[in-house]
């Protein structure tokens, strides 16, 4: 494309250079000195308006000719690619945009999340996108994810809630608790179970540390265990087992011992369990103790008087006997009271068995226990005493104390 340019002259007069008619009389009271310069000082600034008025001019017109020159070159240049059939945009160069041809080439318009001239270069969003306080932003191609941290759920952005890992049934698996905790949760064994491994709960065998009582079996369960009373004992197995009086004819002698302990010396009361319950005798001097002291000839001859039979084999009883010391030979006297119902009055009969061998006459602070059945015998379970009360009392009065102790034998 061909043109031509030229500068059109300009001319112009400038209004200060015409006489001012009215000029005189403005100054006439002014010096002429003064008068000159002003007028110089005019002239001045006229001349530097003219010159920068040519100096646009000039701007204006170098401008209009780039611009004209522009085009012309445009023109001609797409011209000749329309003639080659150029096409910038048929290899598809963006790699993640879309390609505009222009008459020098092309140019890349990247979709979101790209950048760089060919649209390659990944924008990293995570660099000024806010994620929500418990998620973490990951960079992806072209875009990004906001996630909520493990032990929360959410959009990552809005939002991002406690998950109740609880609700899972089989998250902790067999013999455990699950308890939630703010983003996570906790398992513990139940009762009986420790942890092993790291993860399973596995039973503890409470019977290696013996929590039963000595006569006692423990059986160890799943989470927990049981004690049960050997044969022949009964209790619960933790605190207790005594023996169980089964009836199986334990037999036992309670009676007034002399001083050192070492003889019987006066009463004879015997405990017999039996099939049919708990019988409690007296062994008396035989015909009775009249004829002995007459005779003293009746030494180890006895009769035996039942003061109660058939008590109850699994319930506590309670024996009192009560010595009352006659100053005649063959008279002292015996008062047995059972379950404060079952009583009876009998003689001494080993003081008077003593009588008739002619050995001396024993004073008694005493009690003896002397098995009658097969002793160490496991096939006899014995008896349980629990507190022995002994007292001594003035022959004139009952209430006058002499000596009194009690033994306990509770656990």
């Amino acid at each position: 494309m061909a043109g031509r340019f030229g500068l059109r002259r300009f001319t112009w007069s400038n209004p200060m250079y015409l006489p001012d008619p009215h000029l005189d009389e403005e100054y006439e009271d002014v010096d002429r000195e003064k008068q000159r310069k002003i007028v110089k000082k005019r002239k001045a600034f006229n001349i530097k308006a003219m010159f920068a008025s040519l100096i646009v001019l000039q701007i204006l017109v170098l401008a209009v000719t780039i611009v004209l020159l522009w085009k012309a070159l445009d023109t001609s240049v797409a011209t000749k690619l329309s003639e080659s059939g150029a096409n910038w945009c048929a290899d598809e160069p963006c790699d993640h945009g879309v390609c505009l041809e222009a008459v020098d080439g092309f140019y890349c318009v990247c979709r979101g999340g790209w950048e760089g001239e060919f649209c390659e270069t990944d924008v990293n969003e995570c660099k000024t996108i806010g994620c929500h306080p418990l998620a973490t932003c990951n960079n992806t191609a072209g875009s990004y994810i906001c996630e909520c941290h493990e032990g929360y759920e959410g959009d990552g952005i809005e939002a991002c809630t406690d998950v109740d890992e609880c609700e899972d049934e089989d998250i902790c698996g067999p013999n455990s608790i699950c308890t939630n905790t703010i983003g996570s949760y906790n398992c513990s064994c139940i009762e009986g179970y420790r942890l092993s491994n790291g993860t399973e709960c596995e039973d503890i065998n409470e019977c290696l540390t013996s929590p039963c009582h000595d006569f006692a079996d423990c059986t160890n369960l799943p989470g927990n265990y049981s004690c049960a009373c050997k044969a022949q004992y009964r209790g619960d197995g933790k605190v207790s087992c005594k023996a169980n009086s089964s009836g199986d004819g334990s037999k036992i002698l309670v009676a007034a011992g002399n001083p050192t302990g070492t003889d019987r010396a006066s009463n004879n009361l015997e405990v017999y369990s039996l099939p049919g319950g708990i019988t409690v005798r007296t062994a008396e001097s035989a015909p009775n103790y009249t004829y002995c002291a007459q005779s003293k000839n009746c030494k180890w001859d006895a009769n035996y008087h039942s003061i109660v039979t058939g008590l109850d084999l699994q319930t506590w009883h309670h024996v009192e006997m009560n010595l009352t010391a006659m100053p005649i030979d063959y008279m002292d006297q015996w008062q047995y009271r059972v379950d404060g119902m079952h009583t009876f009055t009998g003689g001494a009969y080993f003081q008077t068995a003593r009588y008739d061998n002619g050995w001396n006459y024993e004073y008694v602070n005493r009690l003896k226990f002397q098995p009658r059945h097969a002793n160490f015998d496991a096939s006899f379970q014995g008896f349980f005493f629990d507190d022995i009360h002994y007292g001594v009392f003035d022959s004139t009065s009952s209430e006058n104390v002499i000596e009194e102790y009690c033994v306990s034998f509770e656990e």
